[in-house]
């Protein structure tokens, strides 16, 4: 660190407008106060099915949860690029374990929400 403080201190500082500079490993921002909007015990990062799975699953252990997403809606590559299922590799009479991903299955039969591959 002192070394990374030596060579910032050489070229004057932090960018002037403000930008984050790299320097070897490190990354260097200037100081700047952020809001904190909520608090929890577990952040989920992407709702897809993996990000609602933890979530799902943090929340049954009893757990404060929120979950992040950024394009502002559920389901991750089956809602953004239109993938067909979440157990896209599997075929009918197969066998699966059972969890979060079967439970979630067997909810969107019961929506109408599934269709058979032909």
């Amino acid at each position: 660190r002192s070394e990374l403080r030596s060579h910032l201190r050489a070229r004057g500082g932090p960018s002037p407008a403000g930008r984050a500079e790299v320097l070897a490993r490190h990354i260097v921002e200037p100081q700047r106060e952020v809001p904190i909007m909520d608090r929890c015990e577990v952040l989920v990062v992407g709702a897809g099915p993996a990000g609602l799975s933890a979530a799902l699953g943090a929340r049954r252990a009893g757990a404060d949860v929120i979950i992040l997403e950024r394009y502002g809606c559920f389901g991750g590559t089956i809602t953004t690029v239109g993938m067909e299922t979440l157990g896209w590799y599997r075929y009918e009479g197969t066998e699966d374990c059972e969890g979060i991903g079967r439970e979630m299955e067997r909810m969107a039969e019961r929506m109408g929400g599934t269709t058979k591959w032909p």
